[in-house]
């Protein structure tokens, strides 16, 4: 599946005139819902409005937003099982069938056609609201393999603890998917990460050495727990010394 491109891209390099680099603070949290929809939002107040604060999305954007570093904005992307509304054809009027997953083999419906819906949208990390591993695979399929000829801009954070650990070797095929491992799956510790170790300035910091996640408990693992979850290709939030 490849998503086709809506517009034409032209590049030009200039050496002497360099563009700026680009944010890579743009989130979206994708959650279930009733109907497909994309929904900028710029503070949490404006989060409590679309969902209640014992929702796994507005604890996740509060996690987001209590950062130090946190971005000016989130994205929170709806998905549904029901197959969104068709085009209205030019066809005298006609409402055409959706033939879009015939054509460039996107969903049906679900998290992967959100995905690739709104594939170009102020967007770049992907993370869930809750965990389904259906929908997880679901979306780094699209994630993987939607754009730019195959090679994708967008990439996924998912979050694993105690309950869904040993779902993570599904995951390990995609280059696109980093997992995470965290003990206290009441936090959000990838949205914390998503939020405070992303960078405005691509390349300028890496969340390797990250510390002080706020609403996030570091890990008290020893040095062969530590070194057991990162020969699964997980990576953990731990104390060191005085450190994170």
């Amino acid at each position: 599946m490849i998503i086709p491109k809506i517009t034409d891209v032209y590049v030009s390099i200039d050496i002497e005139h360099p563009q700026a680099a680009k944010d890579l603070k743009k989130i979206a949290i994708f959650t279930k819902g009733n109907q497909e929809s994309f929904k900028t939002y710029l503070m949490l107040e404006d989060v409590m409005a679309d969902f209640d604060v014992n929702t796994s999305v507005y604890k996740m954007a509060e996690t987001i937003f209590s950062q130090d570093d946190a971005p000016e904005a989130i994205q929170v992307i709806t998905y549904s099982d029901k197959a969104p509304a068709p085009m209205v054809s030019s066809n005298n009027g006609q409402v055409a069938n959706d033939d879009v997953a015939t054509k460039f083999g996107a969903p049906a419906s679900g998290i992967g056609r959100a995905a690739f819906d709104y594939f170009y949208n102020d967007w770049e990390i992907a993370i869930m609201s809750d965990y389904n591993k259906n929908d997880a695979l679901a979306l780094a399929d699209v994630i993987e393999h939607g754009g730019y000829d195959g090679k994708g801009f967008h990439f996924m954070l998912q979050q694993f603890g105690p309950s869904n650990a040993s779902d993570h070797v599904e995951f390990d095929k995609y280059n696109r998917v980093w997992q995470f491992y965290h003990s206290k799956e009441d936090e959000y510790y990838v949205a914390a990460l998503a939020s405070e170790a992303t960078s405005a300035i691509v390349g300028q910091q890496s969340w390797k050495f990250v510390s002080d996640l706020n609403n996030v408990t570091p890990e008290e693992l020893n040095a062969a727990q530590i070194m057991d979850l990162e020969n699964q290709g997980l990576i953990c939030y731990v104390t060191k010394g005085e450190s994170f």
